[in-house]
């Protein structure tokens, strides 16, 4: 199940906190919206937000920073960026999966997001998943955490 995606995802939002450990939150967020940065790689990037929906940082789309996300929904009408928040705040850390489109093409495909809190942002980093391994991990959050 996409294992080498979940840990690429999960080493490069990992690599994020360390940064914003050793360097501040200022220069971690200057990093992160930065196209050409250290967080953006093999065709993955992290971005921030605060724990109330905010975009604090995007490398693709610096237009959202400032802007609350929190009602921002998937293809299905699930607001997903409360369910990342909701897991920051309550685990610390995890993966969320949603619908989403694929930039460029439009196509909608599953994607799944790394998110770890640090302070009072979510550092996230995603990728886009095939329609089996997203059941799959359907089922095993469903065994985790019970039903949605």
């Amino acid at each position: 199940m996409n294992t080498r995606e979940r840990a690429e995802a999960r080493d490069l939002v990992r690599k994020a906190v360390a940064f914003c450990e050793d360097a501040g939150r200022g220069a971690a967020l200057a990093e992160i919206a930065d196209r050409n940065g250290q967080f953006v790689r093999n065709g993955y990037y992290a971005y921030a937000l605060d724990l109330t929906g905010t975009v604090l940082a995007h490398p693709f789309a610096a237009e959202l920073t400032g802007h609350d996300c929190i009602k921002l929904e998937d293809s299905n009408e699930k607001p997903f960026i409360r369910r990342i928040l909701d897991i920051a705040k309550s685990k610390g850390y995890g993966f969320v999966d949603y619908l989403w489109h694929r930039p460029f093409t439009g196509e909608e495909l599953r994607k799944t997001v790394y998110l770890e809190r640090v302070e009072d942002m979510v550092f996230c980093c995603g990728f886009y998943t095939t329609e089996e391994d997203f059941l799959v991990s359907l089922f095993k959050c469903y065994d985790y955490a019970g039903p949605m």
